[in-house]
């Protein structure tokens, strides 16, 4: 697939976080214990979200090579270390400082892990979860904004009631200088601090006014108090509340994933490429993070008619729209079935700037698991 993805630099950490929520891919998805399955590795989030649902197998994939490292490394504390170590590595919770977690990962890392953790370590400010270029300019909006503003989106973030949260939102916050900050900050020319700007050659405009008018309508559907990514996206990883962490961050599933490492498998590579190929076709379930944000529609429609003519067993996607808008049309590729478009408002937790979120069969499919889908949506 011709992503612009391939066409950026990929030295360095681009998500320290992922954005779209693990309990979302598990329900469109419907993983279940006889399952083989593929994921965008990206910061690993969902790799290990997806343990939880015990598939035989995970295939971790990802063109950029630091992005399974980081995975490698907390896969690595899951498996030799504790919960206490992790939470101090990523920054949830500081029980150990950045000098005591590299002393404690020395003794039991590789020397290639270790100088790639050394060095990443060396380079980031804070704290690793903070880390990813995505990160750092989405936290960077926060820190910008006056103390009152601050102020006001912390009361906003404690607000009860979503009837009061709504109305703050327009009064204190929409009828003053934090709407043109926000839309400023997050358009296109100040959002490719965060995005390599090639990401964007096929982004609506206006991405900024975009984005603030789905928090607005975010406000008056999901409370933020309860919403890990919203808490994340303003305050960081020290205003989070740990009950909202991802389930993969939960101290009561630390020991289960542990136990279920051995299910991941670590590629570097195309995911569309790799789901093509002899080796794929074991993959029936696959979520597909927002890759096709970086594509053109046409060359959408040629992966996925490409990948829905020449599979010789079906494969379940799931994947993300941003800016982009990219439809699963069975009566362009007959194969398609059980087609699933949502607005990401109806399901907790999910993160209020994706457009929606796109679920279908494509290659043989059949009804089992149509009847299957609809009970559990």
């Amino acid at each position: 697939m011709k992503s612009q993805f391939s066409n950026i630099n990929l030295s360095e950490l681009r998500y320290s976080l992922v954005w779209e929520s693990g309990e979302n891919m598990s329900r469109f998805l419907n993983i279940s214990q006889e399952d083989h399955l593929m994921v965008i590795s990206s910061a690993g989030c969902n790799v290990l979200n997806a343990l939880l649902a015990n598939p035989q197998s995970i295939t971790a994939i990802d063109l950029n090579e630091n992005q399974n490292m980081f995975l490698k490394i907390k896969m690595h504390i899951f498996k030799h270390h504790t919960y206490e170590l992790l939470m101090s590595f990523l920054g949830f919770k500081n029980h150990f400082s950045k000098k005591e977690v590299l002393i404690r990962l020395r003794t039991t890392l590789s020397s290639d892990e270790y100088a790639w953790l050394a060095q990443f370590f060396n380079h980031i400010e804070n704290d690793a979860v903070d880390a990813g270029r995505l990160e750092k300019y989405i936290q960077s909006f926060y820190k910008s904004l006056s103390l009152e503003l601050q102020h006001k989106i912390k009361e906003l973030l404690q607000c009860d009631r979503i009837e009061e949260q709504h109305d703050f939102f327009i009064t204190q916050l929409d009828q003053t200088e934090f709407k043109e900050l926000f839309i400023d900050y997050f358009d296109a020319k100040e959002l490719s601090k965060g995005r390599d700007p090639k990401l964007f050659k096929y982004a609506e405009k206006s991405s900024g006014s975009i984005f603030y008018s789905r928090l607005l309508e975010s406000s008056k559907r999901v409370l933020f108090k309860e919403n890990f990514y919203i808490q994340f996206f303003m305050l960081g990883s020290q205003g989070v509340e740990h009950s909202l962490l991802p389930s993969c961050y939960q101290e009561q599933h630390f020991n289960v994933i542990a136990q279920r490492l051995h299910k991941v498998k670590l590629v570097t590579g195309e995911a569309m490429s790799y789901l093509g190929s002899p080796e794929g076709e074991k993959i029936n379930k696959a979520s597909l993070s927002n890759i096709f944000e970086y594509v053109s529609t046409s060359e959408f429609e040629l992966a996925i008619k490409k990948l829905n003519d020449t599979r010789i067993n079906s494969v379940r996607i799931v994947f993300w729209n941003l800016l982009q808008n990219h439809q699963l049309k069975a009566k362009d590729h007959g194969r398609i079935s059980n087609e699933v478009e949502q607005e990401l408002y109806r399901f907790k937790p999910s993160c209020f700037y994706f457009r929606n979120i796109q679920s279908a069969t494509l290659g043989y499919s059949t009804a089992s698991f149509s009847d299957s889908l609809k009970s559990h949506l």
